[in-house]
């Protein structure tokens, strides 16, 4: 190693090594999001079928919850976008932080990654406000084009 990499903490490794049982681990949660966020715009975009089986079983997170609240159609059709967004958060930030090993990087790169989220973000929170003020112009178009 050489004196400056010695006396900046640097080492010749290139990357952090993770355990094996971490990366499965990640994978498996991953695979469980994913599975999650198909329950959850199924069951907020076919709302008639609530008691239905998916793929032949009745397992089903967002079901039994959604027939609890007794939501109408259209509200329940309006959380999709927010239970999806949320569901790909959290599947983004698993992926960021263990796959791309920001989780051990330094806390400059963090704080970057952070202020970068959080506009983003922000550009997001935007831009679903706009399309919530016009969501009864859409379904009222979309009732009308039903009926035709």
């Amino acid at each position: 190693m050489s004196d400056h990499a010695a006396a900046h903490g640097h080492s010749d490794e290139l990357a952090h090594e993770m355990p094996v049982s971490t990366l499965i681990s990640v994978f498996l949660a991953l695979v469980v999001l994913t599975l999650l966020t198909f329950d959850a715009s199924y069951s907020i975009s076919r709302p008639e079928y609530l008691g239905a089986p998916i793929f032949g079983t009745h397992i089903s997170i967002f079901r039994p919850l959604f027939a609890a609240l007794a939501l109408p159609a259209e509200t329940m059709r309006s959380l999709g976008v927010p239970i999806a967004m949320a569901i790909a958060t959290v599947k983004a930030m698993l992926v960021i932080l263990f796959f791309m090993h920001l989780r051990h990087d330094k806390a400059l790169n963090n704080l970057i990654f952070f202020f970068c989220f959080a506009f983003f973000f922000l550009f997001i929170a935007f831009v679903l406000i706009d399309t919530l003020q016009y969501q009864g112009d859409i379904s009222s178009f979309a009732d009308s084009q039903a009926t035709k």
